[in-house]
């Protein structure tokens, strides 16, 4: 798949009003590698999965705790977001989705030659034509007659958590029992190593969250008589608390292959989960954050 940045509305260009030093555009450049390098660790950590996910439906019996143990090892997001589902339509639906983020250029693409995909950016506070801001942090909206896309970068953007800084303090913190080093605040260190628990969103997340309701990638959270289905609700605890109604019934399943959150803290906490504490338990296992699917299900 070829996408090309065909065109950044002129609101690009003003300063990030978090960071002088930036424009909006450098922002989103660099938030943009954050989210691409998610997606290339989202289809490394799929093609782990997937074949224990075939081994289990070709053994035509429900996954017993050593299966679920050997997917959540190496795959923990997929416990909690996906809720371990095995079936072959699900994965094809969850295959779909991370196969056309990963394949999207990793860097912003060049103007040169014509793309098969175009992707318009705009930084404007108040939306683009009909489509406002109001509190949202970007939108994506799909261009008539398959034209490509454009992503909208709200207010609430530019204060997000930056991808980058959480990627270094994720760095300081597997390798040190001390925090990080000095260019790494230990607010910074902190929020990423209560990431599992808190569930906190970054700039990378949130570009990786509006490509999947392109629909040249996902479709994710189509809008029905104008409001999205699923419920598109923010927030890492409430994702994975659909995966629970999921294993509670399967009619449920499918909101999980169309809902652009759990895709997006799928990419999020699995990418931090592999380098913060490896293999260590942060999420509480009770209380009222506890973790919402604990092994065996």
């Amino acid at each position: 798949m070829n996408v090309e940045i065909a065109g950044w509305d002129q609101t690009c260009d003003l300063p990030n009003p978090e960071n002088h030093g930036e424009t909006r555009m450098d922002a989103v450049k660099r938030a943009w590698e954050g989210a691409m390098e998610m997606a290339a660790d989202s289809w490394d950590r799929w093609e782990i999965t997937k074949p224990k996910l075939e081994a289990i439906e070709k053994s035509g019996a429900n996954p017993d705790y050593v299966d679920q143990l050997d997917v959540d090892i190496d795959d923990p997001g997929y416990t909690q977001f996906f809720a371990l589902r095995w079936d072959k339509d699900f994965r094809a639906g969850i295959e779909k989705v991370l196969h056309n983020m990963n394949t999207l250029i990793n860097s912003m693409p060049s103007q040169n030659g014509r793309p098969k995909t175009e992707l318009y950016i705009s930084c404007n506070d108040g939306g683009v034509a009909q489509y406002k801001c109001d509190n949202d942090i970007a939108f994506e909206v799909d261009l008539p007659n398959d034209a490509g896309s454009f992503i909208n970068f709200c207010p609430p953007f530019w204060k997000q958590a930056r991808f980058d800084v959480w990627k270094k303090a994720a760095a300081s913190e597997k390798h040190s029992n001390n925090g990080g080093p000095a260019d790494v605040s230990e607010n910074d260190w902190e929020t990423v190593r209560n990431l599992e628990r808190y569930g906190f969103g970054t700039d990378a997340s949130s570009i990786f969250h509006e490509l999947t309701h392109a629909s040249w990638i996902g479709n994710t959270n189509p809008l029905v008589d104008g409001k999205p289905t699923p419920a598109d609700n923010t927030g890492f605890y409430i994702n994975s608390q659909m995966s629970k109604k999921c294993l509670s019934n399967s009619a449920n399943c499918k909101d999980l292959v169309k809902n652009a959150e759990s895709f997006t803290w799928y990419a999020q906490y699995g990418y931090f989960r592999r380098r913060v504490t490896p293999r260590a338990e942060i999420w509480p296992l009770w209380g009222p954050q506890q973790k919402p699917i604990v092994l065996p299900v």
